[in-house]
């Protein structure tokens, strides 16, 4: 499989590796938006070349497109890929907005090519594991769900720009941990949420930079679930506590590391499990192998894309109702 990717990203990197691990993929062209980016990470992988989005575009040789981009600008540079015909690993969300994800939704569906969002956590063994216990009903009938996820985001970033992030919901609740909440429980209604902007005041800055939300997962499981860009540096603020009616599991799930989780049982030991970080190669390894199954070149034995648009849409259609229901007055006087 011939590949193009666009950004230069340290996680375009991480992308760009675990797919050349699948050992069906070579890299060929890279783009950005600095010439000299692009040549230089075009440098550590032989045989591909640098250069602009349209000299990318320009090709004929392409099968697929890595795009690693901020959010807004992702946007134009997908429908670019579907409008040429090109399958699609989207690096992050599957877009800035709810209005620019059915735009991908309508585009992948016109255009029969291979679009997958950038949510790997699906692909974790360690949630993986978590579904599995779940399964054998490990924990009795689930009660309820906390979660939190605090991130020491770089201030002076597009990470921190409302439009060119599509915001903090989009950006890091959905990672963390909306969307794979959903794969493991159905879809959430949501009851109710609250936030504020304590850190970085800018009038462009990310609206909400902290949130908690409420909802109701399907059997009547409660959750709350908090994410924020505020986090002291030596603070660890990325778990989950998922309580059953005999026991409970918590869930270290771990960023680009493998991640830990920790089984309770009534009149048990408890018993803890680590995990490899397995979540961006497996997740490569399913869109590679879609990719050639649509190219008939094989039939794929990684298993499904779990991250396709008529799913991701829905990450993007929860943020959207939530950024209505939580309460933006502004900082404190």
């Amino acid at each position: 499989m011939r590949l193009g990717v666009v950004g230069v990203s340290p996680l375009a990197t991480v992308r760009v590796d675990a797919l050349l691990a699948t050992g069906s993929v070579e890299l060929v062209a890279v783009a950005a938006r600095r010439q000299e980016r692009a040549a230089a990470f075009a440098e550590r992988y032989p045989g591909a070349q640098g250069g602009t989005v349209d000299d990318l575009f320009a090709r004929d040789d392409l099968d697929a497109v890595l795009v690693a981009l901020p959010h807004r600008v992702q946007d134009e540079v997908v429908l670019r890929c579907l409008d040429a015909g090109l399958d699609v690993l989207i690096g992050g969300p599957l877009a800035s907005t709810l209005a620019a994800g059915q735009r991908v939704v309508d585009g992948q569906r016109a255009a029969g090519v291979v679009v997958e969002a950038g949510y790997e956590a699906r692909y974790k063994s360690v949630w993986r594991r978590v579904a599995e216990l779940l399964g054998e009903n490990a924990v009795g009938e689930l009660v309820s769900v906390r979660s939190n996820a605090g991130y020491e985001q770089q201030e002076r970033g597009w990470h921190y720009e409302q439009e060119a992030s599509g915001g903090m919901l989009v950006t890091h609740l959905t990672y963390a941990f909306l969307d794979p909440l959903r794969w493991l429980l159905g879809e959430p209604v949501i009851k109710g949420a609250i936030g504020n902007v304590k850190r970085v005041l800018d009038p462009g800055g990310v609206r909400p930079e902290t949130v908690m939300v409420l909802a109701e997962f399907p059997g009547r499981v409660v959750a709350a679930m908090t994410a924020s860009y505020v986090k002291p540096s030596d603070l660890d603020d990325w778990d989950l506590l998922l309580v059953g009616t005999d026991g409970a599991l918590e869930i270290h799930p771990g960023d680009q590391d493998g991640g830990r989780l920790r089984l309770s049982r009534r009149g048990a030991e408890a018993a803890v499990e680590t995990f490899p970080a397995d979540g961006f190669l497996r997740q490569a390894a399913a869109f590679v192998g879609a990719v050639e199954e649509r190219r008939g070149r094989t039939t794929s034995t990684a298993g499904p894309l779990l991250s396709p648009p008529a799913d991701a849409v829905l990450d993007l259609a929860l943020c959207a109702e939530i950024d209505a229901a939580w309460d933006d007055r502004g900082p404190e006087s």
